[in-house]
C-alpha cells in the first residue's frame, strides 16, 4: 500500500494516532472518530492542518485564512497555529447565527493574531487582499495563504491518509469494506482526499458527499480536480495510477440554505445522540440524515465535526461574543 511518508514535504504530528472506527448497532452502519481527532481540537480539519501547518513552519510563513465567522476550519487553525508557534490571521464573513457558530466565534477571538472583518460575503477577496498587502508591507515578507477550509491539493494529503487509514482498518478486520462511506461536503478536500486515499489502499467504497455548502463551493467538479491535482502530486513521487469513480454528490439535504438546519438533520441529530454521538446543524447532521435515508448494506459515517471538550479553549476567551464579530452573526 502507497505510504504517505514517503513524500519529501513537512509535516506536524497534531492527530494523535488513528481514529477508532465503532459500529452503530446491528444494521450495518459504523461511525469513524474523526470527531475526536488532535488533542486540543477534533474534527476533520486536523488531518489537512498537519501538512498545511508544516509547510507554514518550514517556511517560517505567519498564516492568513478566510472562513465564515463561526468556521471550524478558522477554529482549528487558530488552535493549532498556536500550539506549533505559527501566527493565524483569520478574515472572517457573516454567517446563521448558531450556538457553534458563538462559541467558535469567541475561541476564534481567543486564538487568532488577527482578524479581519468582512461584512458580506461579496468583501471577503477584497478584505483577503487587504490583510495580505497587510501582512507584506509591515511584516516584510508575505504570509501563507490556507483557502477555504484549508482545501487545497497540500490539505488534500490529510485526507489521503484518512482513506489509507479506513483501508487499513479494513485490512485488519475493525469493520467489513463498506459499501458506501457518508462524508459532509464544505470546501471538498476531506471529500476528495478521502476518496483518492480510499483507492490508493484498494477500497472499492462508494463515497456519498453530502453537500453542506453553496453549489459553488460544494461542487462536484471542484472535488474531482481536487482529487485529480492531489493525484498528480502523489504520481510525481512515486504513487501508483489509480481510478477515480464511485462518487456520489447528494444536494437533497442541504435545505433552506448555509448553516440552516432542516427536519431530517434534527431527526439525524436525535437518533445520532441515541448511539453516543453529538452532531452539529450545519454539516454532521446533514450527513448522518443522508445514510439514515439509505439504510442498506455496510455503511461509514465519517464524524467530521468536534466532540473534544472546549472548556479549556472556552477558558482564556470572553464570555460573549465580541461587538467587533457579533454583528457578522445573522438571524436565519
Amino acid at each position: 500500500m502507497f505510504s504517505l511518508h514517503d513524500l519529501p514535504l513537512a509535516r506536524v504530528p497534531l492527530l494523535g494516532g488513528p481514529t477508532a472506527i465503532e459500529p452503530l448497532g446491528p444494521d450495518g452502519a459504523w461511525v469513524k472518530r474523526e470527531d475526536l481527532s488532535g488533542t486540543r481540537y477534533g474534527g476533520n480539519k486536523v488531518r489537512k492542518l498537519e501538512w498545511l501547518l508544516g509547510e507554514a513552519l518550514e517556511s517560517g510563513l505567519d498564516v492568513l485564512t478566510l472562513g465564515t465567522v463561526g468556521s471550524n476550519h478558522l477554529v482549528a487553525t487558530a488552535v493549532y497555529g498556536q500550539a506549533v508557534g505559527v501566527r493565524v490571521q483569520a478574515v472572517v464573513a457573516p454567517q446563521p447565527d448558531t450556538p457553534t457558530a458563538r462559541r467558535n466565534a469567541r475561541i476564534l477571538h481567543a486564538h487568532a493574531e488577527r482578524i479581519w472583518v468582512a461584512r458580506t460575503a461579496a468583501e471577503l477577496p477584497f478584505t483577503l487582499a487587504r490583510a495580505w498587502g497587510s501582512t507584506r508591507l509591515f511584516g516584510g515578507y508575505p504570509p501563507a495563504v490556507f483557502p477555504i477550509g484549508g482545501s487545497s491539493v497540500l490539505g488534500c494529503l490529510g485526507w489521503v491518509g484518512g482513506g489509507l487509514e479506513i483501508a487499513a482498518q479494513v485490512a485488519a478486520g475493525e469493520l467489513p469494506a463498506p459499501d458506501r462511506i457518508y462524508v459532509a461536503l464544505g470546501s471538498g478536500g476531506t471529500a476528495a482526499g478521502l476518496w483518492l486515499g480510499l483507492r490508493l489502499g484498494g477500497l472499492a467504497s462508494e463515497v456519498v458527499a453530502v453537500r453542506a455548502a453553496p453549489s459553488w463551493l460544494a461542487s462536484p467538479f471542484r472535488v474531482r480536480r481536487l482529487a485529480g491535482n492531489t493525484l498528480a502530486l502523489l504520481r510525481r513521487h512515486g504513487a501508483p495510477a489509480v481510478g477515480l469513480d464511485r462518487l456520489r454528490i447528494v444536494d437533497g439535504q442541504y435545505g433552506p440554505g448555509y448553516a440552516r438546519s432542516t427536519a431530517a438533520a434534527e431527526e439525524a441529530s436525535a437518533r445520532a445522540e441515541a448511539v453516543g454521538l453529538t452532531l452539529e446543524s450545519t454539516y454532521t447532521s446533514k450527513a448522518y440524515a443522508a445514510m439514515l435515508a439509505e439504510p442498506t448494506g455496510t455503511r461509514l459515517f465519517v464524524h467530521t465535526a468536534n466532540s473534544r471538550p472546549l472548556e479549556p479553549l472556552l477558558a482564556t476567551a470572553l464570555d460573549e461574543v465580541p461587538p467587533s464579530l457579533a454583528g457578522l452573526l445573522r438571524r436565519a
